[in-house]
């Protein structure tokens, strides 16, 4: 089941750190809406995650952290 979240522009820079490099999480893509969270697509995320172990990504973050739109899910405030 495909689950992409389409982020907030504050959530891009703030949350996954985009323009950081290393520090970038890797689930963050660029779809035809904007910027999306791919954490929660299972197969993406496999993907992803071999690339980057596999060393041919940059961004190296791997979401879950505070304010991390994909471990906000189920929550309530």
């Amino acid at each position: 089941m495909s689950k992409l979240i389409l982020l907030k522009p504050g959530t891009v820079k703030e949350v996954c750190k985009i323009g950081k490099g290393s520090e970038c999480c890797s689930f963050l893509v660029c779809g035809s809406k904007g910027f999306e969270c791919t954490k929660g697509d299972e197969r993406m995320a496999i993907e992803i995650t071999a690339r980057v172990l596999n060393g041919t990504f940059t961004a190296k973050g791997q979401g879950g952290g505070k304010g991390c739109v994909h471990s906000e899910i189920g929550k309530e405030d």
